[in-house]
């Protein structure tokens, strides 16, 4: 589990055909003019829904169609792609955000070739293009697929806040720049936090179907003290699609749009000799990373696990006062490390339904 020290989703890129700053500024008063109406729309939408409680104070879950769900996704995806390819190389820019915890960078969460490494530049946008080399910091936790998770790290001058970077390899022409985030909150940590707690989770990937388990988890994480939920959504059946849009609806899950099969072979493990890929189980580790910097400024912790795993508190009631605990006996921690016990799956039920025992379970 990551605490924040010191990001709500929509990432944003700005598709670049012009080689001056000034042309792009006209682009971004146009994206923020439309980026303003499409937030408006969305703030009325959640206002004027009916909220379906039962008399016993359950909710009542009240799916909606297909079409329901892919308007919630667009909400969040309207403003930009979250994989963009850095031209002519084997890069894969993810997000952008400002950290001036050490030093003043922006620091751009991505996926690269580790076996060839060509010199890579960030481009900034301030009254005139700045252009600065691409510090390149490969992650360890590759295990030992061709791809892995980069940091680029553009180095800024005292007080420098760009708005908008983008990384090449030389040659900036017609390359995409990506909105720079957390650049309000970068100098000012905010206080309170949105949220206490917010767990990030793994790739939804393929044709995910298991309702019965990812209600289960959603449900368990409200008791636990969970806030929000983040899933970096690749794909899944259009039954599941509902349950998902119902979350959207509460504003307990955010979804990342996570298109990773569109760039790379990923492979469907962890072993690289076992399951052969580009990258490792769907770019998780990736996708992981870039929700601690994208909600760094939103939740006071974050944590990483799967849906099929679980935090349970034993002599505190949720996961806010476990950590509150933590924290008091050891203040200086920044990260908490949670031992894992993995509990037979031979005998699971793999129906999507409920299993029939579970009819006789008083409600």
């Amino acid at each position: 589990m990551k605490r924040a020290d010191t990001p709500r989703m929509r990432p944003s890129s700005l598709e670049s055909t012009m080689k001056t700053c000034r042309s792009i500024k006209h682009a971004c008063k146009l994206f923020s003019l439309v980026f303003s109406m499409v937030t408006f729309l969305y703030v009325v939408y959640f206002l004027v829904l009916d909220k379906y409680v039962s008399p016993g104070g359950f909710f009542k879950l009240t799916l909606l169609d297909n079409k329901s769900f892919s308007q919630a996704l667009r909400t969040v995806s309207a403003t930009g792609e979250t994989i963009v390819k850095v031209k002519n190389t084997r890069t894969y820019a993810i997000g952008a955000y400002l950290d001036v915890r050490s030093r003043r960078v922006v620091r751009i969460i991505g996926i690269t070739y580790r076996h060839e490494q060509a010199p890579l530049f960030c481009e900034y946008c301030f009254d005139g293009n700045e252009t600065v080399p691409a510090e390149v910091e490969v992650h360890r936790d590759h295990f030992s697929f061709p791809y892995g998770t980069v940091d680029l790290l553009c180095k800024l001058r005292d007080h420098q806040t760009p708005q908008y970077v983008c990384v090449h390899e030389g040659k900036n022409l017609q390359n995409t720049f990506l909105k720079v985030h957390n650049t309000e909150q970068g100098d000012n940590p905010p206080s309170p936090f949105e949220y206490d707690f917010l767990v990030c989770t793994s790739a939804l990937y393929g044709s995910y179907n298991n309702i019965l388990q990812f209600v289960q988890a959603m449900e368990m994480y409200r008791i636990l003290g969970v806030q929000k939920v983040v899933i970096y959504y690749t794909n899944s059946s259009s039954e599941f699609k509902k349950v998902l849009a119902h979350y959207i609806e509460q504003k307990f899950l955010d979804l990342v749009p996570w298109p990773i099969t569109s760039f790379l072979n990923v492979s469907s493990g962890w072993l690289y000799l076992k399951d052969p890929g580009d990258l490792h189980y769907y770019g998780q580790t990736t996708a992981l990373n870039d929700c601690i910097y994208r909600y760094m400024y939103k939740s006071r912790y974050i944590a990483l696990h799967d849906l099929d795993e679980l935090i349970l508190p034993i002599t505190h009631k949720n996961l806010p006062e476990l950590v509150e605990h933590l924290q008091q006996m050891s203040p200086d921690a920044n990260v908490f490390i949670f031992e894992n016990h993995v509990f037979t799956t031979l005998f699971r039920n793999q129906s999507k339904e409920s299993p029939a025992g579970w009819r006789s379970v008083p409600a």
